[in-house]
């Protein structure tokens, strides 16, 4: 099973199109985890409405307002599905999407424990993010966004400067990834 999960803080109006997109999935094996970050706007009352639909297998908790990253890891607890799949209250995903992702996790490595996408306009289907050209050598892109870790090898950051470098670049350079 897939959780998606939803941080939401004041987005009652963007919400419907996300549930409606949730709605047309033609796998119904996941969960829909929302944790509300304090809001004002009626998020709650139109969550209890998209929860009295039964529609959808939904988890809303409301929280007092304390950051989006401590929303994610109360998402995170309370999440029952194998993978957890962040989907931001103003995005929405393609009908079959859990389909796919359930297709493909067959063959993803046992101890893969995250995945990046490209970045890509869906109405043109064109790559709308920079490429990877770091100005540096992989070495010196890693050693400035790892955390080293000797016995077990290294941790890179999400803000990594220049960008993530590809994980086949990161093992040319003689560098391991981390095993934990």
């Amino acid at each position: 099973m897939i959780t998606i999960f939803t941080p939401v803080y004041n987005r009652k109006d963007t919400l419907l199109r996300l549930y409606e997109s949730l709605k047309r999935q033609t796998v119904k094996e996941f969960q829909w985890i929302v944790v509300d970050d304090g809001s004002t706007d009626g998020t709650k009352e139109l969550m209890a409405d998209f929860t009295r639909e039964e529609a959808v297998d939904i988890i809303y908790e409301y929280q007092e307002n304390s950051g989006k990253m401590r929303a994610v890891n109360r998402g995170v607890q309370l999440a029952q599905g194998e993978y957890f799949f962040i989907v931001d209250s103003d995005d929405y995903i393609t009908d079959n999407s859990i389909e796919l992702i359930m297709r493909e996790a067959e063959n993803l490595p046992k101890n893969l424990g995250g995945m990046i996408f490209r970045k890509i306009d869906m109405a043109s289907g064109k790559i709308t993010g920079k490429p990877y050209r770091p100005a540096q050598g992989v070495r010196e892109l890693v050693a400035g966004c790892a955390r080293a870790e000797p016995e077990h090898g290294f941790h890179l950051h999400a803000h990594a400067p220049g960008g993530l470098p590809p994980l086949d670049a990161v093992r040319q350079s003689g560098l391991q990834p981390a095993t934990s």
